[in-house]
Order: C-alpha cells, then sequence, then structure tokens
C-alpha cells in the first residue's frame, strides 16, 4: 500500500459508501430459468438492473458466469446475484464471474451484515479472496493499484425478510449498500407469533425506507402489484423488480393459448 502499515496496527478503515441524494427508481427483473439464451433476452428488454437468483434459482456454478456473460451481451447496466446464503466463497464466485453486487438472503442482525461486508471487500478491509485473472478483472487486462483496492466495492444487498431484521435495519444500513425486502418471506413471518408489534406488510416496507435513507443507503423490493410502484418511489425506493423470466414465460404462455381458445371458441 503506498503508506505501509506499522507492524501491529490496524489498517484504516474504509469511508462507508453513502449516496447523499436519494436514486430514480429503477426496474428490473428476476432470473430463475439459468438459460443464457432468457437471460439475454430480458436484458435486452430494456430492464435497468437484474438479478440472477443462485438461492431459489436454477444457478450455480455449473451456468452462472454463462448467465453473466449474456447478460452484458444483452446491455443490463448491473447484474446481481442472489447467493443462496452467507458464505465467503460463494460470495467470492459470483463475484469473480463478473457480478454487479451480490444479495445476501436472510440478514437478520448487524454482526452478519458486518461478515457479508467483509465477505466483498478485499484485505485489509475485509476478506474477499482476489484474484487478478477472474473476469471482474477482465482476465488480467484490468489492473488496480494495491492502494485503490478499496474502492473495488460491489454493491452488497442485505435482504430484510423477518421481524428480528426489522428492528435491526437501521444497524444492518450500516454495512450494506441497499436494504432489500423480501416481502414473502416478511408476509410469512408476519402472521406469526414473533410479529409483536402486529406490523403489516406496509409498516415494513415504510421501515425498510426510512432505515435505508437514514444511513444515507438504498432500499429495494420485489413488487406485488403494480399498485404499488407509486408509492414506492414516492418512499424512496431504488431497485424494485417488477417481473421474473419464469413469471413472463407463464403469462405469455397462458396469454397465447388463451387468445387461441377464444378465437376457437372453445372453452379452457
Amino acid at each position: 500500500f503506498s503508506k505501509p502499515l506499522v507492524e501491529g496496527s490496524s489498517p484504516p478503515a474504509p469511508a462507508a459508501r453513502v449516496f447523499l441524494t436519494a436514486m430514480p427508481l429503477k426496474l428490473g427483473t428476476w432470473i430463475c430459468v439459468g438459460s443464457p439464451v432468457t437471460t439475454e433476452l430480458a436484458a435486452a428488454a430494456g430492464f435497468e438492473w437484474m438479478l440472477l437468483d443462485a438461492e431459489h434459482g436454477n444457478l450455480g456454478r455449473w451456468n452462472l458466469l454463462e448467465n453473466l456473460l449474456a447478460a452484458k451481451s444483452g446491455g443490463i447496466p448491473e447484474a446481481f446475484v442472489r447467493v443462496s446464503s452467507l458464505e465467503a466463497n460463494k460470495i467470492s464466485f459470483a463475484l469473480d464471474c463478473g457480478a454487479s453486487g451480490v444479495m445476501v438472503p436472510h440478514v437478520s442482525t448487524p454482526k452478519q451484515a458486518e461478515e457479508a461486508k467483509k465477505a466483498v471487500m478485499y484485505a485489509p478491509w475485509g476478506k474477499r479472496s482476489f484474484s487478478g485473472s477472474s473476469r471482474s478483472f477482465e482476465y488480467g487486462l484490468k489492473k488496480i493499484p494495491p492502494e485503490e483496492m478499496e474502492f473495488v466495492r460491489p454493491k452488497l444487498f442485505a435482504q430484510i425478510e423477518d421481524c428480528e431484521a426489522l428492528e435491526n435495519a437501521e444497524k444492518i444500513a450500516e454495512s450494506a449498500d441497499v436494504l432489500f425486502l423480501g416481502p414473502y418471506d416478511m408476509g410469512f413471518e408476519l402472521r406469526g407469533k414473533n410479529n409483536v408489534f402486529g406490523r403489516t406488510l406496509d409498516d415494513a416496507r415504510k421501515i425498510v425506507a426510512e432505515a435505508a435513507a437514514k444511513n444515507g443507503k438504498l432500499a429495494g423490493t420485489l413488487m406485488c402489484s403494480f399498485d404499488l410502484l407509486k408509492p414506492l418511489e414516492d418512499m424512496g425506493y431504488t431497485y424494485v423488480s417488477i417481473s421474473s423470466d419464469i413469471g413472463a414465460t407463464r403469462s405469455g404462455y397462458s396469454s397465447a393459448l388463451g387468445s387461441a381458445k377464444n378465437a376457437l371458441n372453445r372453452d379452457k
């Protein structure tokens, strides 16, 4: 580094990434199929970001790289990967493949958020293993001076999916770049005994947005209804997924088949 550390001393902590002004709402899509053709088509459709789902989708070490290449070919500005769990090797692999950032599911405590933050940053600020020959460094063509490695910081999405995470949202936002509300798991959680404050999903959306804004971070979520888009924008949400490749395929097939049957006066 430009200034050598004194033996036994700690490196200066990197400055927190803060978004000084709210960013406009970005429309994104969820990729689950795992086909590079589908991924490239979705990327070319005009979305502003996409999430490749390696938690519930058919994406993993066997096809993640080719899908990220397809996303780039389609012209997507940002392609993120949701890893299946908070494990450094899974996070490192996704980032080495060239993901714009990672989403970590079920981040419920500040400790987990800090652990995730360290997994996306190189030493001495984090614990991410370094390989200059990975796609993230253009297979060795992209050279970054050691003193600038602090600024190699892919976006970290912390997924807020339970009541404990809601209570800790402000502290979690100190480590994450984006607080991403998972409305489906959160919806199940709010129906159970852990919801001691009787909160609704709308309450959760507001808590996440306010916690992100208070820390100069961004908020994101999945859209459950198009009627929610304007309220989400008004609350300050940035990353909003409005569809998925599976959903688009399902609705497209259903619509085409329904139209054909109507044209032939056939019952469903």
